[in-house]
């Protein structure tokens, strides 16, 4: 791995932890309702970033459901965390 990768990689790494900080944030300004309809637990939220995605194995959620492998799960639930990123943005 060059210099360069290295660099690239690690912003890419505290991008991604900044875009979860920001969603987390928004996201515990939300009614307990407005979270068990997206699926997430407040619980895990107030733990921080260490604890993404968020979600309990009890929560019913309504976005797209993880039923491939790999790393299609991964992009899965980075497309899900945009979305919110999304609406969090809209907030700022």
């Amino acid at each position: 791995m060059t210099i360069l990768s290295l660099i690239i990689a690690v912003s890419r790494h505290g991008v991604e932890a900044f875009k979860r900080e920001q969603t987390r944030h928004y996201l515990l300004t939300l009614n307990e309702r407005a979270l068990v309809d997206l699926g997430f637990d407040r619980e895990l939220l107030e733990q921080g970033i260490s604890t993404y995605p968020w979600r309990s194995s009890f929560t019913d959620t309504k976005l797209e459901p993880l039923s491939r492998s790999g790393s299609n799960q991964i992009q899965t639930l980075n497309q899900q965390v945009l979305k919110v990123s999304s609406l969090a943005a809209m907030h700022y």
